[in-house]
């Protein structure tokens, strides 16, 4: 796997042919590196490396609302009748305005945040149910320390408040607040959601619930409220991990917001080949994969196995930890982490060159 890349540039992404083509000259002459995103809506592993988008009506308006922190710069032809509602840093028609879209270019450029100088969006997914994708998730949120944000995706009621020991913790879960790309602060969020003891702020599905003798189930969550809560915590600096569950099952829009996936992967032959279609649709939304292999008690595959079947290099490893799944029936993670469990994370963070917490 490529490590995301840190240095900052210009992201192109138009759809249009000959709108692309201005909008590539443009960014060619600002002398600063250039992705050409295509005709797909740029991934967070090709946003990372760029702090300047210079995008058709479609992908300002999908970067507005995800709460992206740089600046995107909206193009459309000299002949388009409209200027777009969603193009929050101006609107340039080209070829005519070329020269005034340099000049803007170069006059911003570093005064946006740079997704590149943001910590690092991790998902984690499982290549099969029963992979312990969130105890894991929340493991290595609890490992990145105090700040960090930790969503549950995958949106199973009262899992993450029971894992994290949440559950009596005053604070907003999923539907009980509206997230808005680009509007909501950090600091409201961050201090409206429920923390744990080590002060991890967790978005999450609430647990089922009783009302008037009949039980309710809460709604699942928007994926339009999680890639915003995403952009809202990047957009501050704040780490973020991401529980996606099942990554079949995962929604695309969730796994294009992430910078790189964290695949917890059983060592059987079932999981091992779930795992190669996983990484063929991470792969096909650019999305970085690392593997990690879970032992769950008997292992049929060997590491080395484990590798040559996926096509990944293993980075962490999960043994089983004598009563742990009864410590998390009892009392979820708890402020100390099993041994094996917190260097796993401690492998992925420093693999990936993230602090983590002592």
């Amino acid at each position: 796997m490529n490590k995301p890349a840190n240095t900052p540039g210009i992201v192109v992404a138009v759809d249009e042919p000959v709108l692309h083509a201005e909008a590539m000259h443009v960014a060619a002459a600002s002398g600063r590196a250039v992705t050409d995103a295509g005709d797909r809506m740029p991934s967070a592993a090709t946003l990372r490396g760029a702090d300047t988008v210079i995008a058709g009506p479609g992908c300002s308006r999908y970067l507005t609302q995800s709460g992206w922190p740089g600046t995107v710069w909206t193009v459309q032809t000299d002949t388009a009748a409209t200027i777009p509602a969603a193009a929050a840093d101006g609107v340039y028609r080209l070829p005519g305005q070329a020269t005034e879209l340099l000049e803007q270019i170069a006059e911003r450029a570093g005064d946006a945040p740079s997704a590149g100088r943001s910590p690092l969006v991790i998902g984690v997914a499982g290549a099969c149910g029963g992979a312990g994708t969130s105890v894991f998730a929340a493991a290595l949120a609890q490992c990145r320390g105090p700040g960090c944000l930790l969503i549950d995706a995958d949106g199973s009621p009262g899992c993450h408040d029971f894992l994290n020991a949440t559950d009596t913790t005053p604070g907003v879960r999923f539907g009980d607040i509206s997230i808005t790309g680009g509007r909501t602060r950090w600091h409201d969020l961050h201090a409206a959601l429920p923390h744990t003891a080590c002060g991890v702020a967790v978005l999450a599905v609430a647990a089922p619930a009783t009302a008037d003798g009949q039980l309710r189930l809460p709604q699942a969550p928007d994926p339009r409220q999680i890639t915003a809560a995403i952009g809202c915590a990047r957009g501050a600096g704040a780490p973020v991990v991401v529980d996606t569950g099942t990554i079949a099952h995962a929604d695309q829009r969730v796994v294009a917001a992430l910078d790189v996936v964290v695949l917890v992967v059983p060592a059987e032959l079932r999981a091992a080949a779930a795992a190669v279609a996983a990484r063929v649709r991470l792969d096909s939304l650019n999305v970085p994969v690392l593997l990690v292999v879970r032992h769950r008690g008997w292992s049929s595959l060997s590491p080395e196995d484990m590798c040559s079947f996926t096509g990944l290099d293993q980075v962490a490893g999960i043994p089983t930890v004598a009563g742990f799944a009864r410590q998390l029936e009892h009392r979820g993670i708890g402020r100390i982490l099993p041994r094996a469990l917190a260097r796993a994370c401690r492998d992925v963070l420093d693999y990936l060159g993230c602090d983590a917490d002592a």
